[in-house]
């Protein structure tokens, strides 16, 4: 429970962060708001129509030019995910830092389809055929555009592209796509290769798990997992569970509930490893301590599903079922879908990338009984888009991606690739230098994912510092190479 309040606290700092216009810091510099007309389709030249993409600039941080990369520093280009791009996404970066350091310029481009870059007026497939990887890469390429034409990015500048998970791909597919505009990226826990299921980001969790909390921790999660396998094959067995936990009425009804299920307890695990440890806070302890409650797998159970936030619904019961998965993916309408800090929704977005794009759907392995298989996901992609998908169109999206870009072993150079230890993500990115240090692996000690990106705090692990500073290190190298 202590894990949802902490996730919720978060989210409203987040919410508090969203501005328009320019906002200023509490310390130099200025990020400012800007936006430009983006094509609709970059592949079509019968299709004239345009939107709005927005971005955030910060800089230039020296008229006289930059420490590297000749007359002028680098234009750092921070890449926005799945996520809006706020002045405080740049603010709050590592990318911004390097700019300065380097004497550059930084801007951040919110991702289309996602935030207030909003390309078409709902999202029926045929709107969505628009969110592609494709045409994002376009729009990175024509975004470095603009900014020459409008001379935000000076004539001898070079431009560093920075992303994290799938914005990280971009950033290192765009060195492939266009590298006469990108002279060099940082992608941070970038999942390349396409596949149908992804199976190790739980292999992963459990044993960061038992890395910072014990063997028995482990073991404790194990016996809860079996005893709900067990419970709801039982006869009653669904009756017990649904009191357990205060389930809603109509659990059970569908196929694919009890996985559902499963896969929310997930969170009590997930939750837990992805708060760093600090001297004053180890959330994967305390969870530990929390699922030691007793001897019975019962107990342990219960446990998990506090920890994963359970008894905190406002609507009387839980409602974990398969109907109530799926249902915001359903809905097509920009604003049918909503949070309660009246935040558009994405589940219908990200799951149109997994079922047409590149898949990695999240599937649990034996040490959660193979509970929420791939044939789950490919069940939610039919419900959703019904006869437009199948799950050979799955196997052809994921096959031509994994050959236009070299899946985990790209053929690339001037790209720096970050992982943390303990980062899921890594079963999918690379994880050996390619080309010697020409495409270096950068790995943080003991981190999850992304944390290179963030802005530098005297908290820092000094793994992490080291981390950062090898970062920039190899891209002053690649400034200097023509």
């Amino acid at each position: 429970m202590r894990l949802l309040l902490l996730v919720v606290a978060a989210a409203a700092v987040a919410v508090a962060a969203l501005a328009d216009g320019a906002l200023a810091l509490a310390e130099e510099p200025v990020v400012e708001a800007g936006s430009f007309a983006q094509s609709l389709d970059h592949f079509s030249a019968m299709e004239r129509r345009t939107w709005t993409q927005h971005y955030v600039k910060s800089g230039p941080f020296s008229e006289a030019g930059g420490e590297a990369g000749g007359e002028a520093g680098p234009v750092v280009i921070l890449l926005g995910g799945h996520e809006p791009v706020t002045p405080h996404t740049l603010a709050d970066s590592h990318a911004l830092e390097i700019a300065q350091q380097l004497k550059g310029v930084a801007f951040a481009l919110e991702h289309r389809f996602f935030g207030a870059s909003i390309p078409t007026e709902d999202m029926k497939l045929s709107s969505l055929r628009y969110l592609s990887q494709d045409q994002a890469l376009a729009d990175v390429a024509s975004f470095i555009e603009h900014l020459r034409a409008t001379g935000q990015a000076p004539p001898a500048s070079r431009v560093v592209l920075y992303g994290g998970l799938r914005a990280g791909n971009l950033a290192a597919w765009a060195r492939v796509k266009y590298p006469h505009l990108v002279h060099a990226a940082v992608a941070s826990s970038a999942p390349l290769w396409a596949r149908g299921a992804f199976t190790e980001w739980m292999d992963v969790d459990m044993a960061v798990l038992e890395k910072r909390g014990g063997a028995k921790c482990r073991q404790d999660v194990r016996a809860a997992v079996e005893y709900l396998d067990k419970t709801l094959g039982d006869k009653g067995g669904v009756a017990e569970i649904k009191e357990l936990f205060g389930l809603c009425a109509d659990f059970g009804e569908q196929r694919w509930d009890a996985d559902m299920l499963f896969q929310r307890l997930t969170d009590s695990v997930s939750g837990a490893v992805d708060i760093e440890e600090t001297p004053y806070m180890n959330m994967v302890q305390e969870a530990c301590y929390m699922l030691d409650v007793s001897d019975q797998p019962r107990d342990k159970l219960q446990a998990m599903g506090s920890i994963a936030g359970f008894g905190m619904s406002d609507q009387g019961c839980e409602d974990v079922g398969y109907k109530k998965g799926i249902a915001a993916a359903l809905d097509d309408r920009w604003g049918g879908a909503i949070t309660a800090y009246n935040e558009q929704l994405t589940d219908r977005l990200l799951l149109f990338l997994s079922c047409f794009e590149f898949g990695q759907f999240h599937a649990l392995s034996s040490e959660w009984r193979n509970h929420y298989p791939l044939e789950l996901s490919l069940q939610k992609c039919s419900d959703v888009f019904g006869k437009d998908f199948s799950p050979a169109q799955l196997d052809e999206a994921v096959r031509r991606t994994n050959m236009e870009f070299g899946a985990a072993r790209p053929d690339i150079r001037r790209v720096v690739f970050v992982h943390g230890q303990d980062d899921p993500y890594a079963a999918l990115g690379v994880t050996e230098d390619i080309d010697g240090d020409l495409a270096p692996v950068v790995e943080i000690p003991g981190a999850r994912q992304c944390k290179d990106l963030e802005k530098s705090s005297e908290d820092d692990k000094q793994g992490l510092k080291e981390a950062r500073a090898k970062i920039v290190d190899h891209l002053k190298k690649f400034l200097n190479m023509s």
